[in-house]
């Protein structure tokens, strides 16, 4: 397993790295990180653009989505008055489902082309890739390069681990930790709202909770992750998030 990761992932990963700073990086290992980052993000373009577009088309039909909910329960709701007397009899061997209501959500996604499962499958893609990026970073450079280059390209003689010669890319920094905490943050107030499904008494005011709430947990996870982490790894978190905030800006701005 860890023969594939090392082939497929963490050995293109590196050589590309290297490759971009002895090149265009101007041998800076922080710029060197923002172009590897750039590329990485547009190869994924398309499966992040769809996701983005998806939760677009989610937040439009959301009025339909509620009819659906709001009608599955009435219907719910209306039987279990008609049948309360025999209800009792058969709560044992049935258990509450609301296979309707799913029936009809699906026949809604399927309408409008959304697939549900399409924001997992982009977070399942980026995952081994941050790893990769980690063991390169933290073992790949301390380890020696020569074993993991490919024939064509040639070891630097050292690897300038600072940004801008001002941030040291192996230590925690606060000052990148904090502009990518800030950036998550924007990220997730520009996302459509995921809490529209809630109902029941006070539901807008719950949805705002939740709305607030997540707008504060993605941050503080951020920040929790990157506190012991070098600061390289943060960068690659910057990049990527702004990268993202301006895919979903241009979605959001498009019919």
């Amino acid at each position: 397993m860890y023969y594939l990761f090392e082939k497929i992932l963490y050995q293109p990963l590196l050589n590309l790295l290297i490759l971009t700073y002895q090149t265009v990086g101007f041998q800076d290992l922080g710029l060197a990180i923002i172009l590897v980052t750039i590329f990485i993000r547009l190869l994924l373009y398309p499966f992040s653009q769809a996701n983005l577009r998806q939760q677009k088309i989610i937040k439009q039909i959301q009025p339909e989505l509620k009819k659906i909910q709001s009608q599955a329960n009435l219907r719910q709701q209306k039987i279990i008055k008609q049948v309360q007397p025999e209800l009792k009899k058969i709560q044992e061997k049935y258990k509450d489902n609301k296979e309707k209501q799913a029936k009809e959500l699906f026949s809604l996604y399927k309408k409008n082309k959304i697939n549900p499962f399409s924001s997992f499958v982009f977070i399942i893609i980026q995952l081994p890739i941050l790893i990769a990026l980690y063991t390169v970073l933290v073992e790949g450079f301390n380890n020696g390069l020569g074993a993991d280059l490919y024939s064509f390209i040639s070891a630097p003689d050292e690897i300038n681990h600072f940004f801008l010669n001002l941030i040291n890319l192996r230590e925690p920094n606060n000052i990148i930790i904090g502009l990518t905490v800030l950036t998550q943050y924007i990220q997730v107030k520009l996302s459509p709202s995921l809490s529209g499904g809630i109902q029941g008494d006070n539901a807008q005011e719950k949805a705002k909770q939740v709305e607030k709430i997540t707008s504060l947990i993605m941050p503080a996870i951020t920040l929790f992750f990157l506190l012991n982490l070098p600061s390289a790894i943060a960068v690659y978190w910057l990049t990527t998030t702004v990268f993202s905030i301006i895919q979903q800006l241009i979605v959001n701005k498009s019919k």
